[in-house]
């Protein structure tokens, strides 16, 4: 048992270790480019063409990833720009996303949705909720929680994966809308819509269900 706890703290601390410089360059590079678009104006861009990103590796099951590029059009010229970061989700040709861009210099443009600063925002949130959800577990099996406290670790579980599937929608698509993501992305969208689903499942089930009458 003592061998199994300083495993887990060791692994904990590890994964704060890692979350905290993630979170902190994702959070400040994303206040700084908010801050540098205030003054941006809206228009739709379309996407056109994929590049890749990075390799795939078999043996460890990872699917290469790939940039997007997204064609914008201001007075009358055409505009290119690419995402910072990789995805192995590509979307259908001419799906509309909304960019973002400088009325000095329309060149400059940011793309809405997810972005390689946004990305560290969430692996960051992962490598803390990790560890706490595997100390709730602990605390449970070792009865150092009450038993009603089962339900807090349920809707715990349940609320991290609806916010995971929400996170992946809107990193697709630059908006939260669901008949969006279908309509740009397919069947690829079902992995996060079934998780927002089992996810709310989960959470109403722990707050509502039987063993709380």
């Amino acid at each position: 048992m003592k061998k199994a706890i300083f495993i887990f703290k060791l692994l904990a601390v590890f994964a704060i270790l890692i979350s905290i410089p993630l979170m902190y360059s994702g959070i400040k590079e994303t206040l700084e480019l908010k801050e540098l678009t205030e003054n941006y104006l809206s228009t739709e861009g379309y996407f056109i063409s994929c590049e890749l990103y990075s390799e795939g590796n078999p043996r460890r099951h990872k699917s290469p990833t790939y940039s997007l590029t997204y064609i914008y059009q201001v007075e009358g010229i055409d505009y290119l720009i690419t995402t910072d970061y990789g995805t192995s989700a590509i979307p259908q040709y001419g799906s509309p996303r909304e960019v973002l861009y400088d009325p000095a210099d329309p060149s400059n443009a940011v793309l809405s949705g997810a972005s390689g600063n946004s990305t560290m925002i969430v692996v960051g949130i992962l490598f803390l909720l990790i560890p706490a959800i595997m100390l709730f577990g602990w605390l449970i099996v070792t009865d150092r929680l009450p038993m009603g406290a089962i339900n807090i670790f349920d809707v715990s579980v349940g609320l991290v994966m609806a916010v995971i599937g929400a996170a992946m929608i809107y990193g697709m698509t630059g908006t939260l809308s669901l008949l969006v993501a279908v309509k740009e992305y397919g069947f690829i969208t079902a992995i996060p819509i079934l998780m927002i689903a089992a996810g709310v499942y989960q959470t109403l089930k722990s707050m509502f269900g039987k063993q709380n009458r």
